[in-house]
């Protein structure tokens, strides 16, 4: 089904009709839809409704809703990724939404990329990514942080997460080894070259750190990241 991301959609309710206009009329002109056509409206929050579209007009469309529901299921984990190439870290961000994470952490690291962040742009691609995906979340992506702050400010000082895993690359232990875990998850993806020897051994010392491999060649950050959402929906017994 399409979808489309309406940011206000909380203040809709059941059996209103919602004039939509301007970008997001440019592009459901795209996709050409047709009256009676039923889409569905995401506000990267958690809620989602039915709408059935009543009249194509000229600049705008004009829906009807249906009830509008709310997802009480949290992302189950964040993302801290080594800054890669632009263009890598745009599959991030799409992958990221993809797969259900709620916060993305670049870090400045010792081999990652470093340049300013052009956050409209990124913001532009979750929300095309959520469309695309159906996806009920759009990540909060933070503005890039030196990787000792991150350490500081982010998991020494915070009981966000209950687990840490690291895709690593001096790591030998396979994600078979994992025990189930429970509780919000820390996923870490280095950058192009991985993580430094000191980066990963201040990982380890996380409480509930974990560092995996995977019996692959070195992985690109978006499959790195593919691969650690399988792991971590696994561990976490969301598969079932």
């Amino acid at each position: 089904m399409r979808a489309f991301y309406i940011e206000q959609l909380s203040e809709y309710c059941e059996g209103q009709e919602v004039s939509i206009e301007d970008e997001a009329f440019q592009h459901i002109k795209v996709v050409r839809l047709k009256p009676n056509e039923i889409v569905k409206f995401l506000d990267g929050k958690g809620g989602q409704v039915h709408a059935r579209l009543i009249s194509l007009e000229k600049k705008r469309a004009i829906f009807k809703l249906s009830e509008l529901s709310k997802s009480i299921k949290l992302p189950s984990w964040d993302l801290a990724i080594g800054l890669v190439k632009k263009d890598a870290f745009d599959l991030c961000l799409k992958m990221a939404t993809e797969l259900g994470v709620g916060r993305i952490f670049p870090l400045l690291t010792s081999f990652s990329q470093r340049y300013e962040l052009n956050q409209d742009r990124a913001q532009r691609l979750l929300v095309q990514a959520l469309e695309q995906s159906n996806s009920l979340w759009i990540p909060s992506l933070e503005s890039p942080i030196e990787f000792k702050d991150f350490c500081q400010n982010q998991v020494d000082k915070s009981d966000n997460y209950s687990n840490y895993i690291c895709m690593g690359m001096s790591s030998s232990v396979l994600p078979s080894k994992l025990d189930v875990i429970e509780g919000r998850s820390l996923g870490f993806v280095g950058p192009e070259g991985g993580f430094s020897e000191e980066e990963e051994h201040k990982i380890s010392l996380i409480p509930g750190s974990r560092s995996i491999h995977l019996p692959t060649p070195i992985l690109r950050a978006p499959t790195a990241i593919a691969s650690l959402a399988g792991v971590i929906f696994t561990k976490q017994n969301l598969l079932d």
